[in-house]
Order: C-alpha cells, then sequence, then structure tokens
C-alpha cells in the first residue's frame, strides 16, 4: 500500500534518466545483441543491490565499475588497472573478430558472433570482478 511518505534512498541523478541511459545505451546498438541484455541484467542487479542509478550505470566501464563506486580509491583503482588489460584485450580481440571477419557460411557466422558474445562478456563480466574487490 503506498501511503505517499518520502522514501530515505537518495539517487546520484533521477532513476528514470538513469534507466533511459542505460535502454538507449545497450539496447539502442544492434551489434551487441546478447550481450548488451546481458549487461543490462548486471546493472539491474547492480541497481537492485545498492539503490544507486549511477552504479548501475557505471557497468558500462567495464573493470573501472568497482573504483568508479568507490570515488577511485587507492586499492581499487590498482584492482581496475589490473583487470583492464586482460578485459580490453578480450574486447579488442572480439570487435577485431566482429568488424573483420566475413564468413560466408552460416556455422562460421555463428562462431563469430559467439566469439563476439564471449568477448562483451568478458568486459561486463570484469565489471562484476571490480564490483566484488569494492565490497571487500
Amino acid at each position: 500500500m503506498i501511503t505517499g511518505e518520502q522514501s530515505d534512498v537518495q539517487f546520484a541523478r533521477p532513476l528514470w534518466l538513469g534507466l533511459l541511459w542505460l535502454g538507449l545505451l545497450w539496447l539502442g546498438f544492434p551489434c551487441l545483441g546478447f550481450p548488451g541484455l546481458g549487461s543490462l541484467c548486471v546493472a539491474g542487479l547492480v541497481l537492485a543491490l545498492t539503490g544507486s542509478a549511477s552504479n548501475a550505470v557505471d557497468v558500462a566501464l567495464g573493470p573501472f565499475a568497482g573504483a568508479a563506486a568507490r570515488s577511485w580509491q587507492s586499492c581499487c583503482a590498482e584492482n581496475a588497472w589490473a583487470i583492464a588489460p586482460y578485459a580490453s584485450a578480450s574486447l579488442g580481440a572480439g570487435l577485431a573478430v566482429r568488424w573483420l571477419w566475413r564468413p560466408e557460411r552460416r556455422a562460421l557466422g555463428l562462431v563469430r558472433d559467439a566469439l563476439w558474445w564471449l568477448a562483451a562478456l568478458s568486459w561486463f563480466g570484469a565489471a562484476v570482478l571490480s564490483y566484488l574487490h569494492a565490497l571487500e
């Protein structure tokens, strides 16, 4: 039952603005497809757990999400920079496969899409690792 009382939760920016930004960023780019939906799920989980739309939007930062959520504390920033080369290399390889390899056979096209999905999943998975470190 809604009583009309104010909630104690304060957002850094309006919730609707964060959700709109998430929708436009991840679902607006058709090349993301399944990874975009996965990152939206991770962002929704972060939003539900933290109650902060800005932390949910930070999922797009990948390995730097936890450091941004903790105002770039030194240990979180070190962890982010330690994870970043692996996530960036995976994302770069996935983008290269996605844009440079044009297979003619359907089965190889599915392999290309799967490699891109894995690359994007590694980037957004790095956000989860970064948040786990920030929770320590």
